[in-house]
C-alpha cells in the first residue's frame, strides 16, 4: 500500500471511526492491512506532534520569571505532576488499566511551564501505576538522578504524589547555591 493511500485510510478512519467504511471506499486492502496503515499513520503522526509541542525551552528565563509571577517562587523550571487519561478497556491486561477511581484510564506524567505548555511527558504506564512509581522510571528523573539541571539551582514543582527523594535533592541542591 502506498503511503498516499495509508495517509487517506488513516484520515477517513479518523474522520468516520469506523475501520470498515475506510476498507468500503478502498476496494481492496484487507482489514488487517488498513488496521496497520492507520497504527503507521497515528504513530508518525503522534511522533512528529510530540517533538513539535513537548519540548523543554531553549532559554529559560522567561519560564522563571512566569513561575515567580504566578507564586513568588524562585528558579522554578517546572511543574510535574499525574493524570488520568480515559481509555476504552484494552483485551489484554485489562485489570491494569484500571485506576483509583474505578475506571480504565492510562496514568500520564507530564511537566508544563507557566504558559502550560509541556515540557515532559510519560504517556506509556496503565491506570493502576502510581505517580511515584511512572516519576521513577520515566527518562526525566534518569537525567535528574544524573546531575542534569537546565540551569543552577533549578527546581522542579511537585506534589506528594511524585517521588520525594529527587525532589528533596533538588530543592537541597537549590538551597546550596542560594546560602
Amino acid at each position: 500500500m502506498s503511503p498516499q493511500v495509508k495517509l487517506l485510510a488513516a484520515l477517513r478512519f479518523y474522520a468516520t471511526g469506523s475501520i470498515y467504511g475506510v476498507i468500503g471506499d478502498a476496494h481492496g486492502p484487507s482489514k488487517d492491512s488498513i488496521g496497520r496503515a492507520i497504527k503507521q499513520v497515528t504513530k508518525a503522526i503522534n511522533l512528529y506532534m510530540f517533538q513539535q509541542l513537548v519540548k523543554y525551552p531553549s532559554n529559560f528565563d522567561n519560564t522563571t520569571t512566569g513561575f515567580f509571577e504566578k507564586g513568588g517562587i524562585p528558579s522554578i523550571f517546572g511543574c510535574i505532576d499525574g493524570t488520568l487519561i480515559k481509555i476504552l478497556a484494552p483485551s489484554k491486561y485489562e485489570e491494569q488499566f484500571v485506576d483509583r477511581k474505578n475506571e480504565h484510564s492510562l496514568n500520564v506524567m507530564l511537566v508544563c511551564g507557566p504558559n502550560l505548555k509541556f515540557y515532559d511527558a510519560s504517556v506509556r504506564w496503565p491506570g493502576a501505576t502510581h505517580d511515584a512509581r511512572v516519576f521513577k522510571n520515566s527518562k526525566l528523573c534518569e537525567r535528574l538522578q544524573n546531575g542534569w539541571r537546565p540551569f543552577t539551582g533549578a527546581i522542579l514543582l511537585g506534589d506528594s504524589g511524585n517521588k520525594l527523594d529527587i525532589l528533596i535533592y533538588i530543592l537541597y541542591d537549590f538551597m546550596l547555591h542560594v546560602t
